[in-house]
């Protein structure tokens, strides 16, 4: 992980750019997630949002931003002397429905999708800023990404390998989806697999 202060409005701040040797700490929150997800559902009760102690990291971590804690932006792009910051939102649904955003923490904001997440299967979106000008208290991301042209920045598959989380303990929590995990093990360290 690379560690950088920068200055944003008036106030320094810490960042931190992921990177391989940080998947078990990104992972983990996922792991716990997706028990509760797959327990929820066995009950017929809604599936809890995504953890942002998850997607924030990961999106940030795939998309080659700097990670902020804490309130305010949830990443940055930084390069060359420029800061721009960005908001992270995350969906289990495939039309990414969404309540109002407050547009003075952002210029661009990333929309982690997760509606196959029973395969462990996301796609990253990158919007600018205008695109929700004048936006309605909900509204739909992928509506929006299609009527602004707007594709999908990346995609691909979480695959976990036991050595970085502890897969017995989650085999025994989950009471369905045991063959897709398994199929999903690589033989390395976790990795992601981009489309």
């Amino acid at each position: 992980m690379e560690i950088k202060r920068i200055e944003f409005r008036g106030t320094e701040i810490t960042v931190h750019k992921l990177d391989n040797s940080d998947l078990s700490e990104i992972l983990r929150p996922l792991i716990i997630w997706y028990n509760a997800a797959i327990i929820s559902q066995e009950y017929g009760l809604r599936t809890p949002p995504v953890p942002e102690e998850f997607t924030e990291k990961f999106a940030s971590y795939v998309s080659g931003y700097y990670h902020k804690d804490n309130d305010g932006p949830d990443a940055f792009d930084i390069s060359n002397d420029s800061v721009i910051p960005i908001e992270i939102k995350s969906t289990t649904t495939a039309n990414g429905f969404q309540g109002a955003i407050t547009l003075d923490n952002f210029e661009k904001l990333l929309w982690f999708d997760f509606s196959e997440w029973k395969e462990f299967k996301f796609r990253i979106y990158e919007y600018p800023k205008d695109v929700f000008i004048n936006q309605k208290k909900r509204f739909s991301l992928l509506k929006i990404a299609k009527d602004n042209n707007i594709g999908v920045k990346c995609s691909g598959t979480i695959a976990i390998n036991s050595d970085d989380l502890n897969l017995d303990v989650l085999r025994r929590l989950i009471i369905s989806q045991t063959n897709n995990l398994d199929s999903m093990i690589s033989e390395g360290r976790s990795i992601i697999l981009f489309d």
